[in-house]
């Protein structure tokens, strides 16, 4: 009964049952995603370095292995600044979290997926996600570019 309950709130937002059952972020519940590409943790485990979950209308991201500096080390509980968030409506913006978003089926190069109005491509390039108002996010392990279009990797 609480499966169908949930499937049922999905459905009621605009996230598509089948999506669900095939993309859920490991552990949370949440349907998410992840990128192909591998990092090694700390403890010399495989990861994927892209990591992604929809959750209150907000789809959130986590880069794990990245070129850039982390924004906000040591500063609110711990929140360090590795996490991106597209709202379904507004610019999607750099955040701060002190939890890690791993796991999730894998989209494949080439492939897309759709959290109502919310839209991802996986390329070799990164991970470019829309939404309906002009909100974008770009992200890869060399940079990261935000509201912004994005036709190849810089120089």
């Amino acid at each position: 009964m609480m499966k169908n309950s949930c499937i049922l709130f999905f459905l009621l937002i605009g996230v598509d049952a089948a999506m669900i059952a095939h993309a859920n972020a490991e552990g949370t519940g949440f349907p998410g995603f992840a990128m192909p590409s591998l990092t090694t943790t700390w403890n010399g485990e495989k990861e994927n370095n892209i990591a992604c979950v929809y959750y209150n209308n907000r789809l959130l991201c986590d880069v794990h292995d990245h070129a850039w500096k982390d924004w906000g080390m040591g500063q609110q509980w711990g929140s360090i600044g590795t996490r991106f968030m597209l709202p379904v409506q507004g610019l999607a913006q750099a955040i701060r979290s002190s939890d890690s978003i791993t796991g999730g089926n894998v989209l494949n190069y080439g492939d897309s997926i759709k959290f109502g109005p919310i839209a991802c491509k996986s390329e070799k390039i990164g991970l470019t996600c829309t939404n309906q108002s002009g909100g974008m996010m770009h992200l890869n392990r060399d940079f990261y570019m935000l509201n912004k279009p994005v036709n190849s990797i810089p120089k």
